[in-house]
């Protein structure tokens, strides 16, 4: 009796997509003095899986920015942390102190909590914006490292500077105020 071809393609595929995982294909960061906010952005190679976690309790999918004001750049020195891999307790991403002795159970060693933010994923792409103060920062100008990680384990790394400009809304998008102007 001949089998059918198609039950193993099936189980070929879940295997495949099991064993898929997010890498950063690019990364932003925008410190916006008129509303003194610096908004992120991140654009994996696929949608990552921030709640499934493993017997560790670490996500499938997780990323950190080390964020520091200085060169040379030392991520086990920066005084911030913007972690992903804490989206799964509370579905925020959460800033960090670089140290501190009291980071609570989820902190991955890092110090304690500044704030928690919402973040929005949208197929590919992770937006989130933090007030800048929270970040530490007074000017806008930043140098970060993005990690991502597949269960603990670093998949890609990307090395960034933060820029300074306005992030235009969509209530006040330029299209509309130059429909003001004909």
């Amino acid at each position: 009796m001949r089998r059918s071809p198609l039950p193993v393609a099936i189980l070929a595929a879940l295997v495949l997509a099991s064993t898929a995982h997010a890498k950063i294909v690019s990364s932003g960061a925008v410190s916006d003095p008129f509303t003194n906010r610096t908004y992120f952005s991140i654009t994996f190679d696929a949608p990552p899986d921030f709640y499934t976690v493993d017997a560790y309790d670490r996500a499938a999918d997780e990323f950190q920015f080390y964020i520091s004001y200085a060169l040379p750049y030392l991520e086990t020195s920066a005084p911030i942390i913007v972690r992903g891999g804490e989206i799964h307790y509370n579905s925020t991403i959460a800033i960090r102190d670089g140290v501190g002795a009291d980071g609570g159970p989820h902190s991955g060693g890092w110090g304690p909590v500044r704030a928690e933010v919402p973040y929005v994923l949208t197929g590919t792409i992770v937006t989130f914006n933090v007030p800048s103060s929270v970040i530490g920062d007074d000017d806008g100008y930043f140098w970060y490292i993005l990690d991502c990680f597949r269960y603990g384990t670093t998949t890609s790394r990307m090395y960034g500077a933060s820029v300074v400009g306005s992030v235009p809304t969509a209530k006040s998008s330029w299209s509309a105020i130059k429909r003001l102007y004909r």
